[in-house]
């Protein structure tokens, strides 16, 4: 049992109700299996993209609705439309950087593990970071270029953007799709 094992004693008042012994370490039962916790970024990536969508939605909206001389005409007014229109999208960009990171340094924890030592081709994430990347340069471009009240810039930015944010999406469709392909086969074989 667990609590006979002299470095799990240290451990025990938190963890020997809830673990199971290894060889060399106590594994916590909910550890994550690599499967879950790939379909836990996967699910992550997406609250971010979707949080990104209604960014875009609401910009859309407020852009393509409003009237023209709506538009914000000095610095401070400027300021208060980045934080109330804009501030969904720019959290959604960041969240999607962020959640992407995220898979991708769970990804290359399990790369060390002998079983797998190719798990880090990262493919599909690789694309998802770099539409994340420049989704989220061109909302800071889009943002400065606001705030120096220049309308000239500010569409080019909000293209690049959208662009960024299409190729982390469709990197993300095809990441799925390759990781049911993969469980399938994987099912099949046995």
């Amino acid at each position: 049992s667990c609590q006979d094992r002299p470095e799990s004693r240290a451990l025990e008042s938190c963890w020997h109700e809830r673990c199971s012994c290894s060889q060399d370490a106590m594994i916590p039962e909910s550890a994550p299996t690599p499967a879950s916790q790939a379909r836990s970024d996967r699910l992550w990536i997406w609250a971010a993209l979707g949080l990104q969508l209604v960014g875009y939605i609401v910009d859309f909206a407020w852009h393509g609705l409003a009237a023209a001389d709506a538009e914000p005409a000095t610095r401070g007014d400027m300021i208060r439309h980045l934080i109330s229109v804009h501030a969904l999208l720019y959290l959604g960009a960041a969240s999607v950087l962020i959640t992407i990171l995220r898979a991708m340094a769970h990804r290359a924890r399990r790369s060390v593990t002998p079983e797998r030592p190719h798990a880090l081709a990262l493919g599909s994430l690789t694309v998802a970071l770099a539409g994340a990347v420049l989704s989220v340069g061109a909302e800071a471009w889009h943002a400065w270029s606001h705030l120096h009240l220049d309308t000239e810039h500010a569409p080019v930015a909000g293209v690049l953007s959208l662009v960024g944010y299409l190729l982390a999406t469709i990197a993300t469709i095809v990441g799925g799709r390759r990781a049911r392909r993969r469980r399938s086969h994987s099912f099949s074989g046995r």
